[in-house]
C-alpha cells in the first residue's frame, strides 16, 4: 500500500505529517492498516543507514527484529485507540557488525481521521540507552537524567493534556497552566506579533488566583523598548531576573511595577525568520531562571504552538464540512425546497422566521396545507409557470399570513435538475416604504415648485403696477410715495423668502455659524415680540406675554433665537383667525428654559403634528393660498434651536383647535455685567459731500441708487461698464465705490483688483453689490480686494451703516 502523492492525502494524514516534523523529539507516523512509515529529520538518527530507503516502507519490513515487540502494540492502539507508553524500554537492533542492545522511552498513540475513526499511529521515541547505563552503573540518577526524565514527563503531560482539545484558545489556555504551575509562576501569556504594525495580541494567558489577567489585550510593541524587542526579533530567549535593576527593563519597569511583577522570562518563536509568537512568564517576586526551567519552556512554546495550530486546522476542516449543511440557515433570505408533489423537502431558519412557522409544522406537508392562502393568487402562478417551463421568474407579492399579519415579499424561484423548487424569498417592507417616502418627497417638491412660484410672483404683481404708475404719473409726490412703499415692502418680503431658503441651505448643510454669547431670554422675547408686532396688530390679535419672574439666560445667538421666537409668533399670527388669542410665557425646567407659543388658531391634524418640524410641510391650503409662506419656517426653528442643544416640540388637540410650540434650551448662569454706555461713544458722522463712484451695467438699478445716495447728500458718479469705471477711478479719487459683480467686459473682482493697483482711487472703501450671497462668496470678494459684501436688494440701513463706519471726508477732486 501507498499514501500516494501528498496532494492527495486526507487532511488528518497532512495534520499527522505536519505534526511529526514540527516535533523536537523523533517522530514517526505510520499510516493505514499497512503502517506506512513517514518521520520528521530527529528520527533518521534511529533509523542510522536504514534511511532514506525506510521513508514510506511498511514499518514490518523496516524493522522486522523488533516486530514481535511492536505488533501486538500497534493492534491495540489501532483496535481501541488507547496510548501506550514505555519508559526505557530495550530493542536489540540488527547492525551491520551485529547486534546492539539500545534503550528507548516510547510513546504510542492513535491518529484519528474527521470522523474520529483510528486510521494510524503516531510513535514518539526518544533514546535513553545512556540514561540506562548511567543508572545501571551508578544505581542512581544523575541530575541531568532526572532533569530529562522530568522534562519527558512535562512533554507527555502536556501532550496528553492538548490531544482531545478542538479549540486553539483551549490549546493555549490548557498548555499555559500545565507551565504555570510547573515553574510556580503568577503569570503565562501568549503574545501574537504583528510586527509590520507595531502591535501585539495578548491571544490567552493564565493567571495564579488574585492575579490580573491581561488576556485579549493589545500592545504597542514601542513600549517595550528598542534593546528588548531586538533581542526577541534575533530569536534569543529574553531573562530578566529581577526588573528593578535590570538595565534592558528600563523601558518596560513603569508598566511591570503597576502590575507588581518583579521578574519575566520571554521566549520568542520566529517563522520564516521574523517574530511571530512570544511565551511570556511572570512572577511577583525578584526570580533567578535555572537552566532545567528554561529548558521546560524551550521545549514547551513551540510544541504548544504547534498544538494551537493543529486545532485550528482541525477546525478549519470541521468548518469545510459542516459549511454545506448551515449555508441554508445562514442565509438573509428565505428558503424552500419543495418536491414535485408539493411536498416541502427543507426550509432554512429565516424562511421560518418570515413565515411564522415552526420546523416541525412545514418538513414533510404539502405547500398548499401549510399555506391555504396562497391558492388562486399570483404567487401559485408563479410556481406553477416556473415548474412547466424551467424559467426562473421574480415577483413582489403582498402577502397575508395564517395570522392576518400582511408583508411585502420579493420571491424567487428556481426549477432544479430533479424538477423540485426552490424558491427565494425575502421581506421587502423596509424598501416598500422607502419608495413610498420618495413618492411623497416629490410630491412635496412638485407641490413646494408651485407654491414658490405662486409666492414670488404675488410680490412682483404690485411691483409692476406702481412701477407703471410711476412712469405714467411720476410728478405726483403722493403717488410716488405711496408706490414706492408697495415696492420696498413687496421687496422686503420677496427678499425674506430668499433669506429663509439660504437660511434652510446652510442649516441643513450645516455651514451656519453662530455668534454666541450669554443673553437675556427677556430680551430675546422683546425683540421678537417687537418684530411681530405690527402682523399681530394688523390682524387684531390679543397678545399675552407672561414671563417667569426668574431670570433667565442662555447661551447662544441672540439674532438666530429671535428669529426661532419671531417666527413662531408670526405663525400663529398667520394662522389664527381674527381676534385671536395668542399667548407667549416661560418656565423653567429644570436647567432649562421652556419658552411657550400657544394660539387659538386652525390647529393641526395628528398627521401634520407628525411633520410638522420637516421641510415644505403645511397643511393642505387652498388654492388662493392666502395665508403665504413656503413650509419653511418650523424646520429652521427646529434646526436652530438644536444648534443650540435645545429641542423643539409641536402640540395640537386637532384642528380648529389651536396649536402650542414648546422650545427648550439649557439655561446658564447670569452673566457678569460689562455693560457700557455704548450710545456715548456713537459718533455721528454723517454723508454729507462723501463722493462716491457707482458702476452697474443695469442703468435703471445705478440711476436709482445714484437717486438715493445723492438725496442722502453724497457727491455720485455713475458709470455703465467695467472698463468707463476704472477709467474714471484711475483719474479721480472717491471715498468708496459700489462696484456690481456681474458686469459685461471685466467682472467686478477683476474691476476691485485694477483699482488697488495704482489708481486716484485706490485708497477707496471697495464694496461688493450682487445677488450672491454664499459664504464662499463672500470669501472671494475679500480675497479680491473688496472691503465690504452686499448682497441684493440691499438694505439701506446696512448701506447708510456701512458708508457711515468708513470715518473720513470725503477726498477732494482733483
Amino acid at each position: 500500500m501507498s499514501v500516494g502523492m501528498v496532494s492527495t492525502w486526507p487532511p488528518a494524514l497532512r495534520i499527522a505529517v505536519t505534526s511529526a516534523l514540527d516535533s523536537p523529539i523523533a517522530t514517526i507516523v505510520l499510516w493505514g492498516t499497512d503502517l506506512i512509515q513517514i518521520y520528521n529529520d530527529c528520527y533518521k538518527a534511529i533509523l542510522g543507514p536504514r534511511h532514506p530507503r525506510s521513508m514510506g516502507q511498511r514499518t514490518c519490513e523496516c524493522w522486522p527484529e523488533v516486530w514481535h515487540f511492536n505488533e501486538p502494540i500497534y493492534a491495540s492502539v489501532m483496535a481501541t485507540g488507547e496510548t501506550s507508553h514505555f519508559d526505557d524500554q530495550k530493542f536489540v537492533l540488527e547492525e551491520a557488525g551485529g547486534s546492539i542492545e539500545l534503550y528507548f522511552t516510547v510513546t504510542y498513540s492513535a491518529l484519528r481521521d474527521e470522523a474520529g475513526n483510528v486510521c494510524g499511529v503516531m510513535v514518539r521515541v526518544i533514546e535513553t540507552t545512556e540514561k540506562v547505563a548511567l543508572r545501571k552503573d551508578n544505581a542512581s540518577l544523575t541530575a541531568a537524567a532526572a532533569a530529562a526524565a522530568r522534562r519527558q514527563a512535562f512533554n507527555l503531560r502536556v501532550a496528553d493534556a492538548l490531544r482531545p482539545l478542538m479549540d486553539p484558545d483551549e490549546v493555549l489556555a490548557s498548555a499555559s497552566a500545565i507551565l504555570g504551575a510547573e515553574l510556580g509562576a503568577c503569570r503565562v501569556l501568549y503574545c501574537e506579533v504583528d510586527d509590520a504594525h507595531g502591535s501585539c495580541e495578548i491571544r490567552r494567558d493564565w493567571t495564579r488566583p488574585g492575579v490580573q489577567s491581561v488576556s485579549g489585550q493589545i500592545r504597542n510593541l514601542s513600549e517595550f523598548g528598542d534593546e528588548l524587542m531586538d533581542v526577541l526579533r534575533s530569536g534569543e530567549t529574553l531573562v530578566i531576573n529581577d526588573v528593578a535593576i535590570e538595565a534592558r527593563a528600563t523601558d518596560v519597569r513603569a508598566g511591570y511595577a503597576s502590575l507588581d511583577l518583579k521578574a519575566f522570562l520571554a521566549i520568542p518563536l520566529l517563522q520564516e525568520g521574523k517574530l511571530s509568537v512570544v511565551l511570556v512568564v511572570h512572577h511577583t517576586e525578584p526570580y533567578t531562571w535555572s537552566a532545567e526551567e528554561l529548558q521546560f519552556a524551550h521545549d514547551f512554546v513551540e510544541r504548544t504552538w504547534a498544538a494551537a495550530e493543529n486545532a485550528k486546522a482541525q477546525a478549519t476542516l470541521r468548518i469545510e464540512r459542516d459549511r454545506t449543511q448551515s449555508v441554508f440557515d445562514c442565509m438573509l433570505e428565505g428558503f424552500v425546497l419543495v418536491d414535485r408533489e408539493n411536498v416541502v423537502l427543507q426550509m432554512n431558519d429565516e424562511g421560518l422566521r418570515i413565515a411564522q412557522h415552526k420546523l416541525t409544522e412545514v418538513i414533510g406537508r404539502r405547500m398548499s396545507d401549510v399555506w391555504p392562502e396562497i391558492q388562486g393568487t399570483p404567487l401559485a402562478h408563479l410556481y406553477a409557470r416556473v415548474i412547466d417551463t424551467g424559467i426562473s421568474d421574480i415577483i413582489e407579492y403582498e402577502h397575508t399570513f395564517w395570522n392576518g399579519v400582511k408583508s411585502w415579499l420579493e420571491v424567487r424561484a428556481y426549477r432544479t435538475p430533479s424538477y423540485d423548487l426552490a424558491i427565494f424569498f425575502r421581506n421587502i417592507d423596509e424598501r416598500k416604504l422607502a419608495q413610498e417616502v420618495l413618492v411623497e418627497a416629490d410630491r412635496n417638491k412638485d407641490e413646494f415648485l408651485a407654491m414658490l412660484a405662486h409666492e414670488l410672483r404675488n410680490p412682483l404683481s404690485p411691483i409692476s403696477a406702481a412701477a407703471s404708475l410711476l412712469s405714467l404719473r411720476g410728478s405726483d409726490e403722493k403717488l410716488v410715495k405711496r408706490a414706492s412703499d408697495v415696492i420696498l415692502r413687496q421687496v422686503q418680503h420677496m427678499s425674506g423668502l430668499v433669506d429663509d431658503l439660504l437660511d434652510v441651505s446652510r442649516v441643513t448643510r450645516g455651514v451656519i455659524e453662530l455668534a454666541t454669547r450669554i443673553v437675556d431670554v427677556k430680551s430675546i422675547i422683546a425683540e421678537a415680540v417687537e418684530q411681530v408686532q405690527p402682523a399681530i396688530e394688523s390682524c387684531h390679535h390679543n397678545l399675552v406675554v407672561s414671563l417667569s419672574p426668574v431670570s433667565a439666560f442662555v447661551e447662544g445667538d441672540q439674532k438666530r433665537l429671535v428669529q426661532v421666537i419671531a417666527n413662531l409668533l408670526s405663525n400663529a399670527a398667520k394662522f389664527t383667525p381674527t381676534r385671536g388669542d395668542i399667548v407667549i410665557s416661560t418656565e423653567h425646567r429644570d436647567s432649562n428654559i421652556a419658552i411657550v407659543v400657544r394660539d387659538t388658531g386652525i390647529g393641526m391634524s395628528p398627521e401634520m403634528l407628525t411633520r410638522a418640524f420637516k421641510l415644505f410641510a403645511q397643511e393642505t391650503r387652498t388654492s388662493d393660498r392666502s395665508q403665504g409662506g413656503l413650509g419653511l419656517g418650523l424646520a429652521l426653528v427646529k434646526s436652530i434651536v438644536e444648534l443650540h442643544d435645545g429641542t423643539a416640540m409641536a402640540h395640537s388637540s386637532g384642528v380648529g383647535r389651536g396649536s402650542e410650540f414648546t422650545i427648550v434650551l439649557p439655561s446658564v448662569a447670569a452673566p457678569i455685567d460689562t455693560r457700557c454706555d455704548v450710545a456715548a461713544n456713537q459718533v455721528d458722522r454723517g454723508l454729507q459731500s462723501m463722493r462716491l463712484l457707482v458702476v452697474d451695467d443695469n442703468a435703471d438699478s445705478a440711476e436709482m441708487m445714484a437717486t438715493l445716495l445723492t438725496t442722502l447728500g453724497c457727491s455720485v458718479v455713475t458709470e455703465l461698464s467695467g472698463l468707463a469705471g476704472l477709467a474714471r477711478a484711475e483719474v479721480e479719487p472717491f471715498a468708496a465705490c459700489l462696484l456690481d459683480i456681474g458686469l459685461p467686459d471685466i467682472d467686478g473682482f477683476a474691476l476691485c483688483s485694477a483699482i488697488r493697483a495704482d489708481t486716484a482711487s485706490r485708497h477707496a472703501k471697495l464694496i461688493a453689490i450682487t445677488g450672491y450671497g454664499q459664504e464662499k462668496d463672500r470669501i472671494e470678494s475679500a480675497s479680491a480686494g473688496f472691503d465690504h459684501h452686499l448682497v441684493k436688494p440691499l438694505d439701506i440701513a446696512t448701506l447708510i451703516r456701512v458708508l457711515e463706519d468708513f470715518g473720513s471726508p470725503s477726498p477732494s477732486s482733483d
